[in-house]
Parts: C-alpha cells; sequence; structure tokens
C-alpha cells in the first residue's frame, strides 16, 4: 500500500470546504471542552494560591504577636518574682 501525501491529492472545492468545516468545529470543540475547563481551572487554582498565601501571611503575623506578647509577658513575671 502507496502512502499518498495530501499536496498529491486531488481535491475538489467541495472537500476543500469540507476539510475547512471539520477543522473549524474541531477548533470549537477543542475551544469549549478543553481550553475553557482548562482556563478555568487555572484561574480557580492561582486564586486558591492567593488565598492560601494571604491566610498563610495572617498567621505569620498572629504567630509574631503572640510570641511578642509571650516575651513581654515573661520579662514582667521574672521581674515580679525576684
Amino acid at each position: 500500500m502507496s502512502s499518498r501525501r495530501l499536496s498529491t491529492l486531488a481535491l475538489t472545492p467541495s472537500d476543500t470546504a469540507a476539510i475547512k468545516r471539520g477543522a473549524r468545529a474541531t477548533a470549537r470543540f477543542a475551544h469549549r471542552r478543553v481550553a475553557m475547563p482548562a482556563a478555568a481551572f487555572l484561574v480557580d487554582s492561582v486564586d486558591s494560591l492567593f488565598n492560601f498565601i494571604d491566610e498563610f501571611s495572617d498567621s505569620v503575623d498572629e504567630v509574631r504577636k503572640a510570641m511578642a506578647r509571650a516575651r513581654s509577658e515573661r520579662y514582667t513575671i521574672s521581674a515580679h518574682r525576684r
């Protein structure tokens, strides 16, 4: 069986139009079923990452405040015990 290249095929104008319609339909399908869900997933993931970073930063600030409070209380307690 010999392999034929697309350039050597004798395509009629209706064949060419059918190929173009198929390509457009495939592109629409890929856009609707693949690209858009992938983009939505990426946006949701990035949004979740930013929320995580914000909450982590808030937690770090709370820990710093608590440690500063604990340090100041430690010094006042030891000063009263002397």
